[in-house]
């Protein structure tokens, strides 16, 4: 460990990678889940996708939590395929 670079100093600690199979139970939780709103037109049908999709581009960007809550739809470039990420330095 005293090679390896601290990335978040205030807690000292590395940061936690997931697995494959953490990332696919985690969304499995997410289609199982029965804790989404099934009222208003499939409301709770969207909500689960979005947090499946925020799931993923948290991982595949390997964003901070700051830097998730940070983002907004602006910050993505689809035609360049780019994502702008702030990380509020």
């Amino acid at each position: 460990m005293e090679n390896q670079t601290l990335l978040y100093e205030e807690t000292k600690k590395l940061p936690e990678v997931f697995s494959t199979s953490n990332i696919k139970k985690m969304l499995e939780t997410i289609d199982n889940s029965n804790q989404y709103l099934h009222n208003m037109g499939g409301g709770g049908d969207w909500m689960r996708e979005r947090d499946k999709a925020l799931m993923m581009t948290i991982y595949t960007l390997a964003l901070r939590p700051k830097e998730a809550c940070r983002l907004k739809f602006e910050d993505f470039d689809l035609r360049n395929l780019t994502v702008h990420i702030d990380g509020g330095k």
